[in-house]
């Protein structure tokens, strides 16, 4: 039997763990019921001070009390695995997963803030009832699984929107025009494609998730292609991918590292070389070497002016 409703996993590889705190409280805070939830952090490396974020969290030091004054119980468990394999998030993930112990597998990246009661609005979007008498239960067992729907949800994720908050900018501007122009492109990616990438709270019932292999073994375009994966099954089989209302708040960092029209193109030159036959490890090695030689050239031109 599955001993926690949801088992959310966040790969971490060069991550702040002040980021990571925060996203942790945030998700606790907006969570239902978060005794019924296990938190896996699979740990790739460069992440410094993880471990004293983990401790101050197993001791509830984080996030004990709402606005209104209730209690907010711990999570039903919390664990940090190391990750030692390298092979990209995809592989990451898969190590996260196979501690996981939910009848439901929730991947979060470590600076993504869900919505209010993410945790309810995954288990009813993937066909759970959440039976909220049992506020004492820290297992599955209070979720039991609605009669089934047609077609069968095999996958759900939340819209996104971009993280705007003081913490989320780092003392840096918003890019001009990411907020609308991130609406409309993730409407048009989510809504009408059904193709929501993996900063947008991807969730899989776990038998689902295991029957296809978890991610692909590659560096890049894990998400893209589990997706397409599904996708493909919705249209053989009674099967569809949920997207659900509410937003998950996304990092803005590489918006603003390198900006609105040059990042946009970047992800459309990714996505089309990918189904054209690009390789996964060719396109590794074209994103991030881009973006590289972008910050590089940037660097370059700051230290220019300082000569000037």
């Amino acid at each position: 039997n599955d001993e926690y409703s949801i088992s959310v996993i966040i790969p971490a590889f060069r991550e702040s763990a002040e980021d990571i705190n925060r996203t942790l409280a945030i998700a606790k805070h907006r969570c239902s019921r978060p005794q019924s939830i296990q938190i896996i952090i699979a740990h790739a490396g460069g992440c410094a001070d993880l471990h004293q974020v983990m401790q101050a969290e197993r001791d509830g030091n984080r996030l004990s009390v709402s606005d209104d004054g209730t209690t907010i119980p711990n999570w039903g468990d919390l664990q940090l695995i190391r990750h030692s394999t390298g092979g990209g998030r995809g592989r990451c993930m898969n190590t996260g997963a196979t501690h996981a112990r939910g009848r439901v597998i929730t991947f979060f990246h470590a600076d993504t803030i869900p919505p209010r009661n993410w945790d309810s609005s995954i288990l009813s979007a993937l066909g759970f009832a959440n039976n909220n008498n049992n506020n004492n239960s820290s297992s599955s067992s209070s979720i039991k699984e609605v009669s089934p729907s047609h077609p069968r949800p095999t996958c759900c994720a939340f819209l996104q929107d971009i993280d705007a908050s003081d913490h989320a900018l780092k003392g840096g501007g918003c890019p001009p025009g990411i907020i609308p122009v991130s609406e409309i492109l993730c409407y048009l990616r989510c809504r009408l494609c059904k193709l929501p990438y993996g900063d947008s709270l991807l969730s899989f019932p776990a038998n689902i998730f295991h029957f296809l292999g978890g991610f692909p073994d590659q560096p890049l375009m894990e998400d893209f292609e589990i997706i397409s994966q599904l996708r493909i099954r919705s249209l053989l089989l009674n099967e569809r991918i949920v997207i659900i209302p509410g937003r998950a708040c996304c990092s803005v960092r590489r918006w603003q590292k390198f900006g609105v029209p040059y990042t946009i193109l970047v992800n459309a030159l990714c996505v089309h070389r990918y189904i054209t036959g690009t390789t996964a490890d060719e396109l590794f090695q074209f994103y991030y070497g881009r973006n590289q030689d972008g910050k590089q050239q940037k660097q370059q031109q700051q230290q220019m002016k300082k000569t000037d």
